[in-house]
C-alpha cells in the first residue's frame, strides 16, 4: 500500500484564507479610520467645540489611522508569505526533468 502525499498546495489555501481575513481587518480599520476623520473635520469646524474636544477627536483619529497602517504592514507581509508558499508548493510538484523544457 503507498503512503498518500500530502497536498502541498493545502498550507497555501490556508495562507491565503489568512490574507483574506487580514484584509477584510484592514479594509474595516480604514473605513473606521474615515469615520474618526469625519469625526475630526466636524469637530474643528463646530462653532461649540472646545480645543480639548478637538485634541481628544484628534488622538482617537490617530489611534486609528496608527491600527490601519498596522493591519496594512501585516498583511503585506501575509501576502509575502503566500508568495512564498506558493512557490514552495509548486517546486514540490514540478518535476526536474520538466523545468529543463520549459
Amino acid at each position: 500500500m503507498s503512503k498518500k502525499k500530502p497536498n502541498p498546495f493545502g498550507k497555501l489555501k490556508a495562507v491565503v484564507d489568512h490574507c483574506v481575513d487580514l484584509r477584510d481587518e484592514r479594509d474595516a480599520a480604514l473605513k473606521t479610520a474615515a469615520a474618526a476623520l469625519a469625526r475630526l473635520e466636524a469637530t474643528v469646524d463646530s462653532d461649540t467645540a472646545t480645543q480639548a474636544d478637538i485634541n481628544a477627536t484628534e488622538v482617537e483619529y490617530e489611534d486609528q489611522v496608527d491600527a490601519f497602517v498596522g493591519l496594512a504592514k501585516t498583511l503585506s507581509a501575509a501576502c509575502d508569505s503566500a508568495v512564498a508558499e506558493c512557490n514552495i508548493a509548486v517546486l514540490t510538484v514540478i518535476k526536474p526533468e520538466d523545468m529543463a523544457k520549459a
